[in-house]
């Protein structure tokens, strides 16, 4: 399997060559980055949205196009879309998926056990995946995988942190976008997000696979050993990569992260408090566990479900979390 790798000048140019092999459907996505109501580098502009727009309308003019994004712990996301621009865009709908109706899906990932899927995201044709090229306290980079985590409706994102890198993986093994593109005209280092200083490279890679799209937005960075990318690599695997464009363009300076001492504290942090949610939930099942095994006499429940499959359903409750 090969994946296609867009990467050149932030032009309209390198834009419409990203779009040279998405599908002709009938029901488009755009996930933008709205992480706040702040304005770019750390935001999605109206003004690229627009561009994207339009070059889905020159393969389909008849397309249904959706743009969306979810509210967040201090993100209430139609204040974003109002004081962004976004309601002026025309042929587009703007969703706040943390809004919409939700299909539960069993995806039995490696941390989501069930997936509240919004409709919006469950009857879409083809999903195109709008990042900024940013570094991130927690993650090292926030590119397209990391632009994932705003699919997820719930308002109260902010505590499953602890979970961040295998819930990244499920999210990009569920979702799998038919088009990335990483906008690093502007972005930011440091203290990324949303604090961190602003970075100035015209540059815009896009791509047909997530991972490899961010693989190479990292390596541009000058970031490496991403632990959500690394992972991805080992239980979804590396497709072969053809980059086209201007494959020769480099980033003059590394983007600077947060220190390694702060952000190995922050990752013990997240390894301590899920090791106690997971006691917590392994607890909370085994309690279940009993409560069903004294109130149903034995001979009946060994003909309704074996001890192995029990087990198993125990295992799975106690391991897996329903988002």
């Amino acid at each position: 399997m090969i994946s296609n790798i867009t990467i050149g000048k932030h032009s309209d140019e390198t834009m419409m060559n990203a779009f040279r092999n998405l599908p002709c459907v009938e029901n488009y996505v755009i996930k933008v980055n709205l992480c706040t109501i702040a304005s770019s580098p750390i935001t999605t502009s109206a003004e690229s949205v627009e561009k994207v727009i339009n070059n889905i309308l020159g393969i389909n003019p008849e397309a249904k196009i959706k743009i969306v994004e979810s509210d967040a712990t201090a993100l209430k996301v139609d204040n974003a879309f109002k004081r962004l621009g976004y309601l002026e865009i025309k042929n587009a709908e703007v969703v706040n998926l943390s809004k919409d109706d939700a299909v539960k899906v069993d995806i039995n990932g490696l941390v989501i056990g069930t997936l509240n899927v919004p409709l919006t995201l469950y009857e879409c044709d083809c999903l195109i995946n709008m990042a900024r090229m940013k570094t991130h306290v927690f993650t090292k980079v926030s590119l397209g995988t990391k632009n994932l985590f705003g699919l997820i409706p719930r308002k109260d994102k902010e505590s499953l942190h602890p979970y961040i890198d295998r819930i990244l993986v499920d999210l990009m093994r569920f979702y799998r976008p038919s088009l990335t593109i990483i906008e690093g005209n502007m972005g930011m280092e440091g203290r990324g997000p949303t604090d961190g200083q602003i970075r100035h490279d015209d540059v815009l890679i896009a791509g047909d696979d997530v991972l490899a799209t961010d693989i190479v937005a990292s390596s541009y960075m000058g970031i490496k050993n991403v632990p959500h990318l690394e992972l991805a690599k080992k239980v979804i695997g590396m497709k072969d990569i053809r980059i086209s464009g201007d494959s020769g363009i480099r980033n003059p300076r590394t983007y600077r992260t947060v220190g390694l001492l702060p952000y190995n504290i922050t990752k013990f942090g997240f390894l301590t408090s899920s090791l106690g949610k997971r006691l917590e939930m392994l607890g909370d099942s085994v309690s279940f566990v009993g409560d069903v095994l004294s109130s149903v006499d034995k001979e009946v429940l060994e003909q309704k479900i074996s001890y192995r499959d029990a087990i198993h359903m125990l295992i799975q409750k106690s391991t897996k979390i329903n988002i």
